[in-house]
């Protein structure tokens, strides 16, 4: 992880609280995102009982970002990022949900040093389309010896 990257993970903090977290304005994700969608995520172990929790993932950088699905998005708490470089990317179909990538980083998602078993992400789509876009863009971002390019994109906007 490059000295850029661990600014950005180390601004995350380390609980799963809104309270004190950076909006999506403070982390300028409103400009030169790479791709942007609402999924639904879960945590390292999913179930029937799993709590699926729809959310606005932004891909910007050697990050995608996500934060709770609201109107309002220069208002919404990046909740957390999943860092790409080098991570493991599996498209998977489980027995409660169809269309989900797995994704294990490299880093673990908490800069306080939880174990391994927390830095697995459960991202569910509505359809094998919106996954394989996903998987391709994100397999492009973990196995890129490169920066991502900014693309420019227009202002924020709303989601409904």
């Amino acid at each position: 992880m490059n000295d850029a990257d661990k600014t950005i993970y180390n601004c995350l903090g380390s609980n799963s609280s809104p309270a004190g977290k950076l909006t999506y304005m403070e982390f300028n994700l409103n400009r030169g995102w790479q791709k942007r969608g609402v999924m639904w995520k879960t945590g390292p172990n999913p179930a029937w009982y799993s709590s699926w929790r729809k959310r606005v993932f932004v891909l910007k950088g050697t990050f995608v970002y996500y934060m709770a699905a609201q109107s309002k998005m220069e208002e919404s708490k990046v909740l957390g990022a999943i860092y790409l470089k080098n991570a493991v990317i599996e498209k998977v179909s489980l027995s409660m949900a169809k269309y989900v990538m797995k994704i294990t980083p490299v880093v673990a998602r908490r800069p306080s040093g939880a174990d391994d078993e927390t830095a697995i992400f459960y991202i569910k789509f509505q359809s094998d389309e919106g996954r394989q876009e996903w998987f391709e863009e994100l397999q492009q971002v973990a196995f890129s010896n490169e920066y991502p390019e900014e693309k420019t994109r227009s202002p924020v906007q709303r989601l409904s």
